[in-house]
């Protein structure tokens, strides 16, 4: 089972890893930009 599940799963852990990382950095240039005005 685990051999044909894992497969599967490391692509969506993958891009839901990488989606984490993208919202983070979005909200630090918000924070970034509020902070110069």
């Amino acid at each position: 089972m685990l051999k044909f599940d894992l497969p599967l799963i490391i692509p969506f852990l993958a891009t839901g890893y990488l989606l984490l990382i993208y919202l983070l950095l979005t909200l630090v240039q918000h924070s970034n930009f509020l902070g110069k005005q």
